[in-house]
């Protein structure tokens, strides 16, 4: 079965996972899950998360990816096939919607190398990345010098026109994002009441986003723009969203912080000295060889 996971239905997917849980399952509700079971009233032998994703490359050339978020069977079903029913299914299912890849990191921890051999076995090839991530509560983040930094020439997105907006994300392209995702198609989701603005000279020159997801955890996203987003302007735009951010949610709201790209894990520990990067391996798994080349 393939399903959207909704609300309703998340806790189908999150109950199968192991306490361990090394590929995270997403908050997003646009996320995609593959079931397996041999009886339709049974609940789920394994599962599969994904969702469907722009890449891009050094070029700024755009890739359709698939990111593997959650991958699991139930240890009295396996070894009987299951993990490779769901693995096929996902690579029919991506090779009628024109991906060119499945994309999975996996994080340091006590049982990543075995998650890595079993992705392996499945066509995976990994290396080491960094990837910059830690969650923290909104008071927590009150000792960080960052959010007293000045916030000149930071505005919050409802104060700017939201055609010069729009205009201005869709002229970037991801190649301009630190955190190598595409919003272009999703800035309506984003808090235009804590979501920041570098404007100079009536012009953007990076942004801050945020949003909540279903979890209720704030998510977030930065995009630069021309030569005016130095260090100042990424810690004006965060000082600023984050007094928004504390005026409009409960100081106990968790604030997400990750970012992939190499730009994203340098520029994390410029802003955050006293946090180390996660150390990932991100594999992919190329549905056409020739994309690898």
């Amino acid at each position: 079965m393939l399903v959207t996971v909704t609300p309703e239905n998340r806790m189908n997917f999150i109950e199968l996972a192991p306490p361990e849980e090394l590929i995270r399952i997403g908050a997003d509700p646009d996320y995609y899950g593959i079931g397996y079971t041999d009886d339709e009233n049974s609940f789920p032998d394994g599962v599969l998360l994904f969702r469907m994703e722009s890449e891009y490359d050094d070029e700024h050339l755009e890739h359709v990816v698939a990111d593997l978020r959650f991958f699991f069977v139930k240890e009295e079903s396996r070894n009987m096939y299951v993990g490779t029913f769901l693995f096929s299914k996902l690579i029919e299912i991506l090779e009628d919607a024109g991906a060119e890849a499945i994309r999975a990191d996996v994080p340091l921890g006590e049982d990543y190398n075995l998650v890595c051999y079993v992705l392996e076995k499945y066509g995976f090839e990994f290396s080491f990345s960094e990837n910059f991530m830690f969650e923290k509560k909104l008071d927590d983040f009150s000792g960080f010098p960052i959010v007293k930094a000045s916030t000149k020439n930071a505005v919050y997105l409802k104060e700017i026109r939201q055609t010069q907006l729009r205009e201005w994300v869709e002229s970037k392209g991801s190649g301009e994002i630190l955190d190598e995702i595409d919003i272009s198609e999703d800035i309506d989701d984003y808090d235009n009441d804590v979501s920041t603005a570098l404007v100079v000279n009536d012009t953007i020159s990076g942004l801050f986003l945020i949003k909540r997801d279903v979890d209720g955890k704030l998510c977030t996203v930065i995009l630069r723009g021309d030569e005016n987003f130095g260090g100042d302007g990424v810690k004006a735009l965060i000082a600023k969203a984050y007094k928004g951010a504390c005026e409009k949610y409960p100081s106990s709201t968790i604030l997400r912080v990750q970012l992939h790209s190499k730009q994203g894990c340098a520029l994390a520990a410029f802003l955050f000295p006293d946090l180390e990067a996660r150390v990932t391996r991100r594999g992919y798994f190329y549905l056409n060889k020739a994309a690898a080349e």
